[in-house]
């Protein structure tokens, strides 16, 4: 999968947004197709960010074939590093930094 720094935080604008349940698996799907992305790259992302302590979504398997995604919503780590990014120049630096460090 091609990591794609801008879909993180277009999904961390949806947990932000999101009412006290979080986001479910319904409203996740539905926003990777806006957004033109597999359910693949969907679930490899939340695995990405829930890893990094960003949001609260567990993937649950049966074997190493992903079957649910459980609601979650963007942890107070998701949140300090989204008022980071918000910011443009940050932004822009640290998707520069991202997609070098993760160019394969």
């Amino acid at each position: 999968m091609k990591f794609d720094p801008k879909f993180v935080r277009n999904l961390l604008f949806l947990y932000e947004e999101a009412d006290f349940a979080g986001v479910n698996e319904k409203e996740l799907f539905k926003f990777a197709d806006l957004h033109n992305k597999s359910r693949r790259e969907l679930l490899d992302t939340i695995a990405i960010m829930n890893k990094g302590k960003l949001v609260t979504n567990k993937i649950h398997y049966a074997g190493k074939t992903p079957m649910w995604i459980a609601e979650g919503s963007i942890t107070d780590t998701g949140k300090d590093y989204l008022d980071k990014i918000k910011n443009p120049l940050v932004w822009k630096k640290t998707q520069k930094i991202l997609l070098s460090a993760t160019k394969v």
